[in-house]
């Protein structure tokens, strides 16, 4: 687990907006320099599905 994790499922189960608290999150993994290693296995799913739901925006901008 990531020292981000407590706080990633606290923002999430309060209801905060899933884009905001993903940019958070990117942020801070960022200024942490964490690797895909360094994740839990939640925090890991969460950024696969953050890369899933961009790669579908992307795909079907492309089809509009």
């Amino acid at each position: 687990m990531s020292k981000f994790e407590k706080e990633l499922l606290r923002r999430l189960a309060n209801g905060e907006d899933v884009q905001k608290t993903a940019m958070w999150f990117i942020k801070k993994a960022i200024e942490a320099n964490l690797a895909n290693k360094d994740l839990s296995a939640f925090e890991a799913r969460f950024m696969k599905r953050i890369d899933e739901a961009y790669a579908q925006w992307k795909a079907n901008r492309k089809v509009h």
